[in-house]
């Protein structure tokens, strides 16, 4: 009995696949092979019944609205318009008129039968294929970027006649591109495709490094002060150094902060404020723009030892120097040579460059968290000495013999220690080498006159020729005496 149920359910299920694989045959019989099936629109456009080619014809000057089409940022409350070509966005039909061709024409007759059904009920809509530019879509933010966002700004802290001056922090905002790209890839997919034109972009806040809470933790208590004089100095050497000293006054420096002084002071040129000056170059004293700057890191350098912040990075100079003790100059030549200390401190310092009457002063402000009893001095200790030797000498063939000018005063050279001292109540606890200093030796230049001397020839003494014996006389032809 079983059996014969099993044997008359599947003639029954034939029967129905039958009718309905039938049924599939007559529903593609009747739509033409080479036409798109009935029932099926590209974005709005109707398209069932066209060929391939009479569905592209339509969708021709509907590419160019698309492209054209409106759509709204939304940015930190405020809303700009941007048509999608703007945007970097590109459409084409060519796949989706294919797919559209295909539709109900591939696969077993279950499956056209279920798709030719589906689009004639459902009005089946297909879309334009789009491309993204991503550079063109980052262009317009890159564009408007000023306008759009708050870039970020830190609190800032001067002293002048008034005290200390704070002003607070600006938190910023900026775009998340990486997520604002994703989003938007996924907006045109789901929103915009059924009529939604509005878009929010993904916005973050940008923290300021610095803000003013922790500006007031600098009590203004000096770490470190170290003044030198350059009033012996050209005017062009004068202004370098003050200039120098203008981009170093004011810096903050936070905990762990590292700072730079040849990034903070160059470039060294005219545009930059800065005039030809005395440098060392190769043994020699030479002209160049910015000559004079290393007396600005080497005070610097002094305030920060006496501040006992860390020192990353100090060179000597080549020769000695006459403004500070051996072993205590910071030379600066570009990166090569750089002066760079670490705020090794908790909390953030200050530094103030003045000058005035030819006194450079830096002045390095702090919280002060070193013992009142404990004191610190440096001192140099000289290793060695080296001699300059002999006279390098240098003749002018333009000046004459016994002419003598020295053009570069000898430079005895030095290999010398500093060494720094620490005390408690006045008395001697420890002392430290901070750093072994080299300078080289060199002689004094002198320009020689070598010319000989002009030699004016005498005028040879002339004897005048003696005078010619007089013509004789004509012969008196006597008178013919008359006949």
């Amino acid at each position: 009995m079983r059996g014969k149920q099993y044997v008359l359910c599947g003639a029954i299920g034939l029967t129905l696949f039958g009718t309905a694989a039938f049924s599939a045959n007559q529903i593609f019989a009747g739509e033409e092979k080479d036409k798109i099936m009935s029932g099926i629109y590209i974005e709005d456009i109707y398209v069932g019944g066209d060929t391939k080619e009479e569905a592209i014809e339509k969708l021709d000057l509907m590419m160019s609205q698309k492209e054209s089409e409106l759509v709204t940022l939304n940015i930190n409350q405020q809303s700009y318009e941007f048509s999608l070509s703007d945007l970097g966005i590109t459409f084409s039909y060519d796949d989706v008129v294919e797919k559209a061709f295909r539709y109900g024409k591939t696969g077993n007759l279950i499956k056209r039968f279920k798709e030719q059904e589906d689009a004639k009920n459902n009005e089946l809509h297909l879309y334009f294929d789009y491309e993204m530019n991503e550079a063109a879509f980052e262009e317009i933010f890159q564009v408007n970027g000023q306008t759009w966002f708050q870039t970020a700004q830190n609190a800032t802290i001067y002293k002048n006649e008034e005290g200390i001056q704070i002003t607070d922090e600006v938190v910023g905002t900026t775009c998340d591109m990486e997520a604002t790209k994703e989003s938007f890839r996924t907006f045109l997919d789901e929103n915009f495709k059924y009529g939604a034109t509005s878009f929010e972009v993904v916005v973050t806040e940008e923290t300021p490094d610095i803000t003013s809470e922790e500006l007031e933790q600098i009590e203004f208590t000096v770490l470190g002060s170290f003044t030198t004089n350059y009033g012996s100095s050209s005017w062009n050497r004068k202004k370098n150094v003050q200039n120098a000293a203008n981009f170093i006054n004011g810096t903050v420096l936070m905990p762990g902060e590292e700072f730079n002084t040849s990034r903070t002071i160059m470039p060294f040129t005219k545009a930059n404020g800065y005039y030809d000056a005395g440098s060392y170059l190769n043994g020699e004293v030479v002209q160049s723009l910015g000559g004079g700057v290393c007396q600005v890191s080497t005070t610097l350098y002094n305030a920060v030892l006496l501040s006992e912040l860390e020192v990353v990075q100090r060179y000597p100079h080549s020769m000695t120097v006459g403004y500070v003790q051996l072993a205590a100059d910071a030379a600066i030549s570009g990166e090569a040579k750089n002066f760079i200390f670490k705020n090794n401190l908790d909390t953030p310092i200050y530094i103030e460059g003045t000058y005035t009457n030819s006194q450079l002063t830096f002045q390095i402000y702090g919280k002060e968290t070193r013992p009142g009893n404990r004191t610190i001095e440096y001192k140099n200790q000289v290793l060695s000495v080296i001699q300059p030797g002999a006279e390098i000498v240098t003749i002018d063939p333009a000046q004459p013999v016994g002419y003598r000018k020295v053009t570069q005063a000898a430079h005895t050279g030095y290999k010398v220690n500093l060494i720094k001292y620490i005390y408690e109540d006045g008395n001697l606890v420890s002392t430290e080498v901070v750093n072994t200093s080299s300078y080289g030796a060199q002689p004094a230049r002198v320009t020689e006159g070598g010319a000989e001397p002009v030699v004016t020839p005498e005028t040879p003494e002339v004897t005048p020729p003696a005078e010619s014996p007089e013509a004789p006389a004509e012969p008196v032809v006597p008178e013919t005496p008359a006949a």
